[in-house]
């Protein structure tokens, strides 16, 4: 058995010259011919093989036939482990090489019923790469396609295995290329990409899953697996805005990069000076990026749209659809500044740092830790809403919504320390509090917007001004309940402590009793 040491990046197919021309690539020396690989993948008609994560695959390069068995892989950030067997293949299945028991008998007992369900077809050029001593990486550029009845989607790769050295010197060397070229880390095999194709499974954008936080941990461990979780969400995500016109791939993009920056500052006293100062800005410059054209599908979808469908005489809706071309104008030129070479370089980085990370030889406890900066969030929450009942401006309703946002966040990572059902019971209630007052900062947002633009087109300030009047009733209404929904859910027992701010929530509950309205200066 070997065990593969990969690391895999993607580039888009109009990129290919430049891979090519790269001078670390085009001035090291080849390995071999350049080769068409075709790959006929194998499993049984319930797709038993899929389920245990194992693939089958002959191929045949030139005269060459071989059988090649590989199981399910470590991934992260692109870089991946995985056990694979390789031997001649002689017209039928022979696993008596695979010496993992469990594999071979498993193989062995559905071999009658193995059938060919998609193929890989992709020219194959393979580079030596010596970065420095004692290292050696073998680069292989892929172009083809994945086939099958159902259709075919296009292959452009490069995959950096390792020969000698550390995994981190694939890390170092994709870096490096990663600088020039559009590439950005990609987990997916190309199995996986036709097991996707054979059984229509559609691309869809992706949540992040149940925090990996464990009790055993320590905090540095949790943080760790807490951030790859977070780096794989960030990392399909941005795949999906890349290469998908579905405007929620940007939106769980940017939540993906703003809970890792959460994660960051929550984690602060215990991941050291170095990482924190390199990423607490980083992340939160990067999600920066979506932010214009997320804000913008926002103000569309959620300000304008509405408004068509209410009722209103000719010059109601002429405002309106005044308002929305100016949005699909800067709409327009917002999507032209979301690039992968801006995005490739921090993704690979991430994932280095963070393996770089030492564990320190004494630590508190994660539970400790995390009720200490639970608590520490929910009162700045505590005050942040205190400072909105003293002045209901949108900019300290906006101010209290992200501190609402990072205490939902860390409820959601440190949700299995506690009594979990309460914890996500508790995140549930503060999320809906983030609703209710996104609407707040989503209206204020679309108006100073319009106020920008009427510099230019004078006809946009009347209707900036119907807009505002439009929703005025609205706006005191949402502040209004979602003050009210804010004192019962930041004044109940916590679910991480028995000892909870409840004494400044009553005060604040009394003085929204006596009217609140917002103030726009």
């Amino acid at each position: 058995m070997a065990t593969e040491v990969e690391l895999k990046l993607a580039f888009p197919g109009n990129a290919l010259a430049a891979v090519e021309a790269h001078p670390l690539i085009a001035g090291s020396p080849r390995e071999g011919n350049d080769e068409t690989l075709e790959n006929t993948y194998f499993d049984t008609p319930t797709l038993e093989l899929f389920a245990e994560k194992i693939a089958v695959r002959t191929r045949k390069a030139g005269k060459r036939w071989l059988q090649t068995v590989k199981c399910a892989a470590t991934s992260v950030g692109g870089l991946s482990s995985r056990p694979e067997w390789e031997q001649p293949y002689r017209d039928q299945f022979d696993f008596a090489a695979v010496d993992a028991e469990k594999v071979r008998k498993f193989l062995e007992s559905r071999q009658p019923r193995l059938l060919p369900l998609f193929s890989t077809v992709f020219l194959r050029q393979t580079r030596r790469i010596e970065p420095r001593p004692g290292v050696v990486i073998l680069l292989m550029l892929d172009v083809g396609k994945v086939v099958s009845a159902q259709g075919e989607t296009p292959i452009s790769e490069l995959e950096l295995e390792l020969v000698s050295g550390a995994p981190s010197d694939l890390q170092d060397f994709a870096l490096t290329l990663a600088a020039d070229l559009p590439l950005i880390p990609f987990d997916r095999s190309k199995a996986e990409r036709g097991y996707r194709l054979f059984r229509k499974t559609a691309e869809k954008p992706v949540k992040a899953g149940k925090t990996p936080a464990q009790p055993e941990m320590t905090p540095r461990e949790a943080f760790r697996a807490i951030a790859l979780q977070g780096q794989q969400t960030w990392q399909a995500n941005l795949f999906g805005a890349l290469n998908s016109d579905d405007p929620e791939y940007i939106h769980q993009f940017r939540v993906s990069l703003r809970k890792l920056n959460t994660l960051v500052r929550v984690f602060e006293p215990v991941i050291g000076d170095s990482f924190y100062g390199t990423w607490a800005d980083q992340l939160k410059s990067l999600a920066a990026t979506s932010g214009e054209a997320r804000d913008l599908d926002v103000m569309r979808d959620e300000i304008l749209q509405p408004l068509l469908c209410s009722e209103g005489d000719a010059s109601h809706h002429q405002h309106v659809n005044l308002a929305l071309a100016a949005v699909a104008a800067a709409r327009s030129r917002a999507g032209e500044h979301f690039d992968r070479q801006r995005h490739g370089p921090p993704l690979l980085s991430f994932v280095r740092d963070l393996e770089l990370l030492p564990n320190p030889l004494t630590a508190p406890r994660i539970g400790d830790f995390a009720e200490a900066r639970l608590a520490r969030l929910h009162r700045k929450a505590a005050k942040r809403l205190a400072t909105t009942v003293r002045k209901p401006t949108p900019e300290n309703a906006h101010r209290f919504r992200i501190s609402l946002k990072h205490l939902r966040y860390t409820c959601e990572f440190f949700a299995p320390l506690f009594d979990e059902a309460p914890m996500t019971a508790f995140a549930r209630e503060v999320a809906s509090l983030q609703d209710e007052f996104g609407f707040i900062n989503d209206l204020y947002v679309a108006l100073q917007r319009l106020d920008s633009w009427s510099a230019d087109d004078p006809a946009l300030k009347d209707a900036r001004d119907h807009i505002a009047r439009w929703y005025s009733g609205r706006l005191d209404q949402s502040l209004a309940s979602g003050l009210d929904a804010a004192t019962t859910v930041l004044g109940q027992c916590l679910p991480w402590c028995g000892e909870c701010d409840r004494r400044q929530i009553e005060g604040i509950r009394k003085r929204i009793k006596q009217g609140i309205a917002v103030r726009i200066d």
